[in-house]
């Protein structure tokens, strides 16, 4: 359990954690994992939990985490090195304003619902990209959360529209999913730029 007091963590932190680590908690001031060489650096994932071969669970109460800006990895994968993330379930705090980029990108054992809270304001590009495994969202928001770009290199879609809900293979093909939203916003969500490319699967 990350306490609300935690800011940062460095990289590589839970590398070793690999056989006993299987629930992890993130606080609500968490920020960003920070580079061992170049602190500077946005967000970056390499190596944090991507080796916890049992993690299954994830709560999620960061409220304004920056997005991921690696190509390779979110948090909880590591996709260059083979390695599918073992999660299956996660949860978000009511609080969370921002849901950062990539941040469960090609998490395919992810199962059941998920639910985004009403206080989400903004979901970065690719965070739930290739989640083949989800069955729906369920996003408590009346106000379609902005989707915007991440901001780390080639996280444009090649088609030029987000990759949220969607995955590639030789094209780029919306998850087969549902997105369920408040039933007296259905036509904002879709009626919205970025939320439009979902209308087929949105429902009240």
């Amino acid at each position: 359990i990350l306490p609300n007091s935690i800011e940062y963590i460095f990289e590589y932190c839970f590398n070793c954690c690999a056989q006993k680590l299987n629930e992890v908690t993130i606080g609500e001031n968490f920020i960003k994992f920070l580079n061992t060489s170049d602190t500077s650096r946005k967000n970056t994932a390499s190596g944090l939990f991507g080796l916890c071969y049992q993690l299954k669970t994830v709560n999620w109460n960061a409220i304004n985490c920056e997005d991921f800006t690696s190509q390779s990895y979110s948090p909880f994968t590591s996709d260059s090195m083979g390695i599918t993330s073992p999660i299956t379930t996660v949860t978000f705090g009511d609080k969370v304003k921002n849901i950062p980029g990539s941040l469960f990108w090609k998490c395919s054992n992810l199962t059941g619902t998920i639910e985004i809270p009403e206080s989400c304001e903004r979901i970065g590009d690719r965070a739930f990209q290739a989640c083949h495994g989800v069955n729906s969202f369920k996003i408590h928001a009346k106000t379609p959360p902005r989707i915007e770009p991440s901001d780390g290199p080639s996280f444009t879609s090649s088609d030029g529209k987000n990759a949220v809900f969607r995955y590639f293979d030789t094209s780029w093909k919306v998850m087969n999913t549902t997105i369920y939203v408040p039933s007296e916003s259905i036509n904002l969500y879709k009626t919205d730029s970025n939320w439009g490319i979902y209308s087929n699967i949105i429902k009240g």
